[in-house]
């Protein structure tokens, strides 16, 4: 198993892991609304954060695996360097991209 795959595969039990953290909480949540008639305050913060966290630690895994969904209709007639340099163009700006919300989300 590679370096690469390992560390994919931590961030998707890590997003699972959140996933179910975030389960809990909003069991707890609903619990003690409809026992005490009060409900957590940070609950709403909480799923928002975790949510983000769910879905940008998944996208490894999906990236990894080329689980996205892809049109292909245009590229599939490009030769094949064209398609590997699309395709690296493509990985870049969504590297970038991630890097700029991971660096907004880290702000906030």
């Amino acid at each position: 198993m590679s370096l690469y795959w390992r560390v994919t595969l931590w961030l998707a039990r890590c997003a699972a892991l959140v996933l179910s953290l975030l389960a809990v909480l909003t069991f707890c949540d609903v619990l003690a609304r409809y026992l005490f008639s009060k409900s957590f305050s940070f609950t709403v913060e909480a799923t928002e954060l975790g949510m983000g966290l769910i879905v940008y630690l998944g996208v490894g895994l999906i990236t990894h695996e080329k689980g996205h969904v892809a049109v292909d209709f245009v590229t599939i007639r490009l030769p094949q360097v064209a398609q590997a340099l699309l395709e690296t163009l493509v990985n870049l700006l969504a590297l970038a991209y991630l890097t700029f919300l991971v660096w907004r989300l880290f702000l906030r």
